[in-house]
């Protein structure tokens, strides 16, 4: 198995820079990161790669306490997640004007995110249930939200759940929110 899936494991928790030491020739996204901006309405604490690195922070404190009893594979699939969230967000971003003010989007960031990691995650030695977990909660992270604020039915929620592993897009949202300013 690879060195990403053991380190995890045995709780030597990457964060963003070793994960772009270890998978960025893989994933060259993970480079540009660091050099995307966000809107700072939503992300006070800078760009992609510091929220990143947060995101990571508040997940292994998870796997520490609350999702300790997830599966191998699951934890790795949740840490895999939390790293590549936002990974199309360097080739997504642009100005808008809302309301009379030039904020930063990223439109379709998961879904783009999810078509650009297929490949790449197919070329990291990792068992396929962490890989169909990975692209699923990347291509459906910002669901939750879009569901709470469109007051969205119960047959949404059904048709998120049958695309993607509940708990741990629960585990997700939760480091994503508090992984931010």
């Amino acid at each position: 198995m690879n060195t990403v899936y053991e380190k995890i494991l045995n709780g030597e928790y990457p964060d963003v820079e070793e994960f772009c030491e270890i998978l960025g020739r893989d994933i060259p996204l993970l480079y540009e990161m660091k050099y995307t901006a966000q809107d700072e309405h939503w992300h006070a604490e800078g760009d992609v790669h510091i929220h990143t690195d947060m995101v990571l922070d508040e997940v292994y404190a998870l796997l520490e306490e609350e999702a300790a009893d997830l599966s191998d594979n699951r934890k790795v699939a949740l840490v895999l997640a939390a790293l590549l969230h936002d990974i199309c967000k360097p080739i997504c971003t642009v100005e808008k004007e809302i309301n009379g003010e030039v904020r930063l989007t990223c439109p379709r960031h998961e879904e783009k995110g999810r078509h650009y990691l297929v490949s790449r995650l197919m070329a990291v030695d990792l068992p396929y249930e962490v890989i169909r977990d990975v692209l699923a909660l990347v291509g459906n992270h910002q669901y939750p939200r879009h569901l709470v604020l469109d007051n969205a039915g119960i047959a949404s929620y059904k048709r998120l759940a049958r695309r993607v592993d509940f708990e741990l897009l629960y585990w997700l949202e939760l480091a994503d929110m508090r992984g931010r300013e």
